[in-house]
């Protein structure tokens, strides 16, 4: 896919290979582009670990809580 700036993850990838494989659409051709993950505390280790394998460090923020969904 050309021209994607923008790759959101709702479903947290659990290993290394499937978060770069993700990323990766993001930024092609020189381009800039932003990834977005997902990730619940029980993902905590899982993501960790992709943190540890790609010798990379991932910009954290906290998502209050989830808006009830409509019926």
């Amino acid at each position: 896919m050309d021209h994607v700036a923008h790759v959101v993850n709702y479903d947290m990838p659990k290993v290394a290979e499937d978060f770069v494989h993700r990323v990766g659409r993001t930024g092609r051709a020189s381009r800039s582009g932003v990834a977005s993950t997902f990730a619940s505390p029980e993902e905590k280790g899982d993501l960790r670990k992709i943190e540890r394998t790609l010798r990379i460090s991932m910009q954290r923020f906290r998502v209050k809580e989830a808006l009830p969904q409509a019926v």
